[in-house]
């Protein structure tokens, strides 16, 4: 499909998913605070002047990487439903997320980072974060139907926790053999999500 057969809606929903790559890019690389609007707008290969006509400030930018990682999560989540093995899913998403995507890992030690110091974009990370408990604790239902809401939370919450540790354990280059580790973790999520 060309450029000119896309509607006004289309080019713009394009345009504004090249700006969030170019800001990912950006971030990733140089950081929070040594991203500008100039910068995103360079990488991106447009005016300043038109970057703001998609994108308020940068906080709306960081707003619209949020919603992007928000929703491939959710949809990850949604894709559990249909998995046997629950524990080797996570253990295999941690893996790509935390040890092999070093970009994915920057991005998000970036937005943890700057919301320690910016209100904003702490409420930007604390709504996607209530949204995706949200969605987490809808599906789980489907895997475990006589699981007591109060254990679904609290599941649920204990894997965000052992999620965002191998975050920042995956920084450090634990010198913990993976399989063996993989193998104790096995057996931890095992147990929070035991098999059917």
């Amino acid at each position: 499909m060309t450029t000119q057969r896309l509607t006004k809606k289309d080019r713009d929903e394009l345009r504004r998913a090249e700006i969030v790559a170019a800001a990912r890019k950006c971030v990733v690389y140089n950081g929070f605070h040594a991203t500008s609007m100039s910068e995103i707008a360079r990488t991106a290969r447009m005016s300043v002047g038109h970057l703001y006509r998609y994108f308020e400030n940068k906080e709306s930018i960081i707003n619209a990487i949020v919603e992007m990682i928000t929703i491939e999560h959710l949809d990850w989540i949604a894709s559990t439903a249909f998995k046997k093995n629950i524990a080797e899913f996570h253990i295999q998403r941690f893996t790509e997320r935390f040890v092999e995507n070093h970009e994915e890992r920057a991005l998000l030690l970036e937005m943890h980072a700057e919301a320690a110091r910016n209100p904003d974009v702490a409420k930007i990370l604390a709504d996607a974060d209530k949204l995706f408990r949200k969605v987490a604790a809808s599906t789980v239902p489907k895997i475990y139907p006589d699981m007591a809401e109060e254990d679904i939370i609290a599941r649920v919450e204990l894997m965000a926790t052992i999620s965002e540790s191998f975050l920042l354990r995956s920084l450090k280059a634990p010198e913990a053999e993976a399989a063996r580790m993989n193998k104790l973790l096995e057996g931890v999520i095992g147990y929070i999500w035991p098999k059917n």
